[in-house]
């Protein structure tokens, strides 16, 4: 959808047409796109965590000798992979290490950095590389939409949730002038959950593996599983 066509939208679902006297959204688009704007952070947010392919890109960073802090020029929501880049030989892994846990090098630096941690959004690479170097790794980042939409529409949520953004904007609207929202919330949730199981499972050819459960992944645990029992109260 274009961003016009989300304004008619979304004047559709809210019955706020611009001809109407006193309607919230009066000519000049300026109050409507402000929660257009909200409204699609708001789907990228519910959608990345289960399709963040659709919101993948790269980016190049170059070192720069006695450099160890490196900002990607797009803004991103998680960094999915930092990699070597080493000509005729596959991609490789830099270690990430946690800020807890990185070594405190006082002023060492080497050819090529042994790992990374992050400040913020800011990559900082341990030890300080000593040597400029061409597009030495590439950064798998999944970003967000821009801040403002464009006219053309939305450039990373897929063309099927596009519905999910005037249906989330009014739901913002109604939250704002106390309004009765019941039915974009319903209906949100419905077009949300078809989104997402119509579009996680794209690739049909082969099993895939089940994801690890909700447990591991907000957590992590060091000692020997032998001897300790998560499901056990002792244990907590």
């Amino acid at each position: 959808m274009t961003l016009a066509e989300l304004r008619t939208a979304v004047r559709n679902i809210t019955k706020e047409w611009e001809t109407d006297s006193g309607t919230l959204f009066p000519s000049g688009d300026v109050v409507l796109d402000f929660y257009i704007n909200w409204a699609c952070e708001d789907v990228v947010l519910d959608l990345v965590e289960f399709m963040p392919e659709d919101f993948l890109t790269s980016e190049d960073i170059s070192l720069v000798a006695n450099d160890f802090d490196y900002d990607l020029t797009a803004e991103w929501l998680m960094l999915w992979s930092l990699q070597r880049k080493v000509t005729d030989k596959s991609y490789r892994d830099i270690p990430y290490i946690l800020v807890n846990d990185r070594p405190d090098y006082v002023g060492q630096t080497a050819e090529e950095p042994s790992g990374f941690f992050l400040k913020g959004t800011t990559i900082i690479f341990l030890p300080t590389p000593s040597a400029a170097k061409t597009d030495y790794a590439r950064a798998w980042i999944v970003v967000p939409e821009a801040a403002s939409m464009v006219a053309n529409g939305p450039v990373y949520i897929p063309r099927m949730a596009h519905k999910l953004i005037p249906l989330d904007a009014a739901i913002l609207i109604g939250y704002m002038n106390d309004l009765d929202i019941r039915g974009p919330v319903a209906l949100y949730k419905i077009q949300k959950d078809r989104v997402i199981d119509s579009l996680t499972n794209r690739v049909q050819q082969q099993p895939q593996f089940i994801r690890p459960s909700a447990f591991s992944r907000i957590s992590g645990d060091r000692r020997d599983k032998a001897f300790y029992d998560k499901g056990s109260p002792f244990d907590r």
